[in-house]
């Protein structure tokens, strides 16, 4: 979990058309984003993506 860093108030998601963009280790959230569950679950991805889950 060392390896996962989240970006508040990001222009990224917004690209995306989305709240959360979750990227390799990364986490972009928007400045608008205030519900936790999707947070909580784009914070989920990253770790199985960085523990090579599937």
């Amino acid at each position: 979990m060392d390896d996962v860093k989240v970006h508040y108030n990001s222009d990224k998601p917004a690209q995306m058309k989305a709240h959360v963009y979750a990227h390799g280790t990364g986490i972009d959230v928007a400045p608008y984003f205030v519900d936790t569950l999707i947070f909580v679950h784009s914070f989920c991805c990253a770790i199985f993506k960085t523990q090579n889950l599937k």
